[in-house]
């Protein structure tokens, strides 16, 4: 004789899918530089500008006017409303032939090391920056600090042109997804 699974099993052994679901959900989350993040207020920081021409929104991004501002950095923040946890964390950033942007990752007040672009000779050309290990509680302040940079090769005007700090979007993704709950064995007494 065969006894069918005690509810809570049941309940246990449905809810596996949806676990794995939501896991796939929230293992990695991107976050658009020019539509979930809002620029710092502080003085210290320039004020950038959003790039949406392009029709292909994976093309839109943020990037200083350095022309204005040159080396003074800008800052773009966002409130994280995730899993509190570990992550990985990949910035999307575009490098340029005019310079070597530098950004800079701080999470609630925590720098967590800087990231140079690697030099170019080609326009706009998609690299990407890596964090590891790094902790973030939801709620967290997400901030990343942009520097546009020149290498002194293009002549503009008097000077010579500066790379933007131009990016477009930070992943973050669990370093370690959360393990399954394992299903009880059910119980063969009444």
């Amino acid at each position: 004789m065969t006894t069918a699974p005690a509810p809570s099993t049941r309940r246990a052994l449905l809810c596996l899918p949806c676990f794995f679901l939501a896991v796939a959900r929230i293992s990695a989350a991107t976050f658009g530089a020019a539509t979930d993040f809002t620029p710092a207020t502080q003085a210290e920081f320039a004020p950038y500008y959003r790039e949406t021409g392009s029709p292909s929104a994976s093309e839109h991004g943020v990037a200083i006017d350095t022309v204005k501002h040159h080396a003074k950095p800008a800052a773009a923040e966002m409130v994280f409303n995730g899993t509190t946890g570990t992550y990985d964390v990949t910035l999307l950033a575009v490098a340029e032939e005019d310079g070597e942007s530098v950004y800079r990752l701080v999470i609630d007040g925590r720098d967590h090391g800087t990231r140079r672009n690697p030099a170019q000779s080609a326009k706009r050309v998609p690299v990407l920056h890596r964090w590891t290990g790094v902790s973030v509680s939801s709620g967290a302040r997400v901030q990343l600090v942009f520097t546009g940079h020149t290498n002194g090769k293009i002549p503009e005007g008097s000077g010579t042109a500066w790379s933007r700090g131009r990016w477009r979007a930070l992943t973050l993704t669990a370093a370690s997804p959360p393990t399954p709950p394992v299903p009880q064995k059910p119980s063969l007494s009444p």
